[in-house]
């Protein structure tokens, strides 16, 4: 029922829409599980997955800082994936990670939370041009080390009249009676602050406001962070201390539900002045739309609110997001004899143009030619696939075979058997040299193939055993049982082309079988527990919680490799992956994820997460 009452209601939506020449579409859901799981990766793929469909059908995209949801669009178009003739504009609205969150004392606690704060940040620096409704927003990102792009614009947010008030309407001189907060519920709007400055104007029953009848919070309801009680409970808490302890008499309520139109209907009602004591804010409709419609409103003079009033009104309305100055204001306004002919509150020039500067910002962009493709002028540099085995000799034929099907061809492989011992791995070892590296006819016009056998050393010993001999400027390193899609080496190298990566890695298609994956498949037949397995890319902060960056099947230069050392040789550790990304970050090598399933990889199906993932 609810999901037919819910799609009823989009329909609706998207006729409203289409009558405004606004299509409304929704991204299909992923077609294999994606891991691990959390909103904003699946959302950012879900969008990424539809933007890459529709290559070419969209000149310019729009997204929010905040979820992230670009992020995984950004880096593929970043990487010359896709999306090559499209502009990414990316409006600056207070990121939730860097700006909400902090400011409401909401810090990371986990790694989706650290996760989402690179999500949010790299979505704006991979983009064309940033828009922000303020300068202060764009200079706070900036003071959080955000690298913004070139072209960053501050354009105020639009309010639009309704219908039905198409010009705003003169204050009547009824005094004031009623205070009403407006916004959502929480912290940084400045809850607090409220409860604490009617803590000191009831402080004092001579100067206590007498005609104050009724104070309204008129907003979304929001948990506190520390109680994770409603905001609501925890201010009515406060209210009823603040009567038992003073000659206040006001009564209270909350309007938790309203949408726009209802809340700004209810506060041109007569007596009643609209408080916005924000902590911190960028550039809030909720002024734009008290001046536009008339509503008389004070606001404390944070972050980019004094960039919508008048310069001349900022006296009249503004104050300091201190109690006595929120005080002083108040008082100053239940004093105020206001009538019809007091002036109102006058907008500031720059939001009077933002209707057309955006129209204009659209033209400039589009007019705008886009660069040439670097890669179509890239070398052709030798990659050294580096392969480890161990007692795993019949999959590697899979992985070779996958090798022969790649349209880049200039490559050696270096296989390292790592100490096998069991007479089926030896002699299929053998039979291996025979058919694959020491195939003259196979391998004409390639260069050449090398497989050796060393003593059981460990992962990362076999590794680096294998690069000794490599010749490549650039090192592959693959397990025996992987297979490359035929696409994988030239996307790598195009991609390390165009970004000056160091070294890249790239997402994982999983599946639970011997079988290949390679071979043609029956009508719907599926890889067995089959999922794609992300991974963010360089990111210090997250890659202290878990490795984010990558598999062990990464693509490095020579160059970097040796500069860090290699891969550590400690026995039965494991994670020598994770620590080898890490050296890389901290050595300055930029390090990049491809957006892209370009091997397939074998999982164990009873692996807890691939169990669950089911579930």
């Amino acid at each position: 029922m609810l999901s037919i009452i819910l799609r009823r209601q989009l329909i609706k939506i998207g006729d409203r829409l289409e009558q405004k020449r606004i299509r409304l579409k929704f991204v299909e859901s992923e077609t294999q599980p994606f891991w691990p799981q959390a909103w904003t990766p699946t959302a950012s793929l879900r969008v990424w997955n539809h933007l890459r469909q529709h290559d070419g059908d969209y000149d310019i995209v729009h997204f929010p800082d905040n979820t992230g949801i670009g992020y995984f669009s950004s880096l593929a178009r970043h990487e010359g994936i896709a999306l090559q003739q499209t502009r990414f504009v990316v409006g600056l609205h207070g990121a939730d990670v860097e700006w909400a969150a902090m400011l409401n004392k909401r810090y990371p606690q986990d790694r989706y939370a650290v996760e989402l704060g690179v999500f949010e940040q790299k979505t704006a620096e991979y983009a064309d041009a940033v828009v922000a409704p303020s300068d202060y927003m764009l200079e706070y990102v900036r003071s959080r080390g955000w690298q913004l792009p070139t072209a960053a614009f501050v354009l105020p947010n639009i309010v639009k009249l309704t219908s039905n008030s198409s010009s705003p309407s003169p204050t009547t001189s009824i005094p004031i009676d009623e205070l009403v907060f407006f916004g959502r519920l929480e912290e940084r709007k400045g809850t607090r602050l409220l409860i604490n400055t009617l803590e000191q104007l009831y402080s004092d029953p001579d100067t206590a406001p007498p005609s104050l009848k009724m104070i309204t919070f008129l907003g979304r309801d929001q948990p506190d962070v520390k109680t994770r009680m409603e905001a609501s409970a925890l201010l009515g808490e406060a209210l009823l201390s603040i009567k038992e302890h003073s000659n206040a008499t006001f009564d209270y309520q909350f309007l938790t539900t309203y949408d726009r139109d209802d809340a700004l209907a209810y506060l041109q009602g007569p007596g009643r002045l609209a408080v916005l004591p924000s902590l911190a804010d960028n550039s809030p409709s909720t002024v734009l739309e008290c001046i536009a419609y008339g509503i008389r409103f004070i606001a404390s003079d944070v972050g980019g609110v004094p960039e919508l009033v008048h310069p001349e009104d900022h006296n009249r309305v503004l104050f300091k997001p201190l109690v006595s100055s929120f005080v002083d204001k108040l008082r100053e306004s239940f004093l105020a004899k206001i009538d019809s002919t007091t002036p109102l509150i006058r907008p500031s020039p720059a939001t009077q143009t933002a209707s057309q500067d955006w129209i204009s910002l659209h033209h400039h962009l589009v007019s705008l030619p886009f660069p040439p493709d670097s890669a179509l002028s890239r070398p052709s540099p030798l990659i050294s696939i580096c392969i480890t085995h161990y007692e795993r000799p019949h999959l590697i034929s899979q992985l070779l075979d996958s090798l022969l099907l790649q349209s880049y061809t200039n490559f050696e492989v270096v296989l390292v058997d790592d100490g096998s011992k069991s007479p089926a791995s030896l002699s299929r070892l053998e039979e291996l040299d025979s058919i694959y590296f020491a195939n003259s006819t196979l391998l004409a016009n390639r260069p050449p193939w090398t497989s050796f056998r060393i003593k059981n050393s460990y992962l990362g010993e076999a590794r680096n055993e294998a690069a000794k001999v490599a010749n490549g400027e650039w090192l592959l390193f693959l397990d025996d049982d992987d297979v490359l899609k035929p696409h994988a080496l030239r996307t790598l190298v195009d991609v390390a082309f165009r970004t000056k990566a160091s070294a890249l890695s790239t997402w994982l298609d999983e599946f639970a079988t011997d079988v290949n994956p390679l071979s043609p498949r029956k009508a719907n037949e599926e890889l067995p527990h089959r999922r794609t397995y992300w991974f963010l890319g360089q990111e210090l902060g997250a890659g202290l919680l878990l490795n984010c960056y990558g598999s062990g099947n990464i693509f490095v230069t020579r160059s970097a490799f040796d500069a860090i050392g290699g891969f550590s040789t400690y026995r039965e550790v494991g994670a020598e992956d994770w620590e080898f990304y890490t050296r890389l970050a901290l050595a300055g090598e930029k390090q990049l994820v491809v957006p892209e399933e370009l091997i397939y990889v074998r999982s164990d199906p009873s692996r807890y997460s691939m169990v669950s993932a089911r579930l």
